[in-house]
């Protein structure tokens, strides 16, 4: 049961990280900061307007900061959740669980199923 509860996890991860939109925020605060830098580099803008410009970008990016920071967290808790209830139910051992989680063999082989699947996922 512990290899199942642990890919249980581990699904429940995916879905809520996907589900929270993680990737797009990432992905947003990285545009804005490009564009950021984008605005520092044009010559043609004033200081004045660089200065209010990035100010705007930085805040959006700070606030992008805490949504990446909240979110990541529930992704992650949910499946601690989850394992804490199958504690609970007495399915399975949580201490085991996460001690399962973190031989190397479970790392490499997750690695490689998940990154055959991103190459694949299309």
């Amino acid at each position: 049961m512990i290899p199942l509860a642990a890919g249980l996890a581990c699904a429940a991860f995916i879905v809520m990280f996907r589900w929270l939109g993680i990737a797009r925020i990432t992905r947003n605060m990285m545009a804005e900061g490009r564009c950021a830098a984008n605005v520092l580099g044009n010559r043609d803008i004033s200081e004045d307007q660089k200065e209010q410009e990035i100010r705007q970008a930085s805040l959006r990016m700070f606030g992008g900061f805490f949504q990446f920071t909240a979110r990541t967290l529930t992704a992650f808790l949910v499946p601690v959740g989850l394992l804490f209830a199958i504690d609970i139910l007495g399915v399975a051992d949580m201490d085991e669980v996460f001690a399962f989680l973190l031989k190397w063999e479970v790392i490499a082989v997750s690695f490689i199923l998940a990154t055959f699947i991103w190459w694949f996922r299309k």
